[in-house]
């Protein structure tokens, strides 16, 4: 019903974008000429492996509940420590983003990101409920700093024209990047 409600809405919003199919334009040639394009090809793959990253993160609440034993209190403080590290990492990134520029902003997202993947890899639960809210507001914070910069360099590197075709396919093929990690990562789980 809300779907519905919604699309009547969106409806009344006036788009200048005209959905155009061009002659021997698919998904795959789109994908073609999304990786001759550099910057292209850079942002997009930036994209799917965060998304691949933040797939595989939602396993840890699985994680927390299955192998750490912790309760649903234990569980749903994590939930708001992963919100309070999203609503910060929102509002800074706009401020030192700018500052420092979306470069170095996704080096530093990235860097961090590494490491605190390897602390989950190698998590005991014997380290406590104060460590694991620590490490969920650190996760969601650099995984939405480097999120925001990213779609950034999607938004300034989409093509002029195509920009329809080519947000198909970086949904298409993010949609089957995401299948098949959150499949691995059940089946490893």
């Amino acid at each position: 019903i809300t779907n519905s409600i919604s699309a009547y809405f969106l409806k009344k919003i006036p788009s200048r974008i005209i959905v155009e199919k061009k002659t021997g334009e698919n998904i795959l040639s789109t994908l073609k000429s999304t990786f001759n394009n550099k910057n292209r090809a850079i942002s997009v793959t930036l994209q799917w492996l965060l998304f691949t990253n933040i797939v595989l993160s939602a396993f840890i609440i699985t994680f927390l509940r299955k192998i750490a034993g912790y309760n649903n209190s234990q569980i749903f403080l994590f939930s708001i420590a992963i919100t309070i590290g999203s609503i910060l990492m929102s509002k800074l990134s706009v401020i030192f983003g700018s500052k420092i520029g979306s470069k170095p902003f996704l080096i530093l997202c990235a860097v961090f990101s590494i490491i605190i993947s390897i602390l989950w890899a190698i998590f005991i639960p014997s380290w406590g409920i104060t460590i694991v809210l620590l490490l969920g507001l650190l996760t969601a914070f650099f995984h939405c700093g480097f999120l925001v910069h990213v779609n950034s360099l999607i938004l300034k590197n989409m093509p002029k024209t195509g920009t329809s075709g080519f947000a198909t396919m970086n949904s298409f093929f993010f949609a089957i990047v995401s299948f098949i990690v959150g499949i691995t990562g059940g089946l490893l789980a």
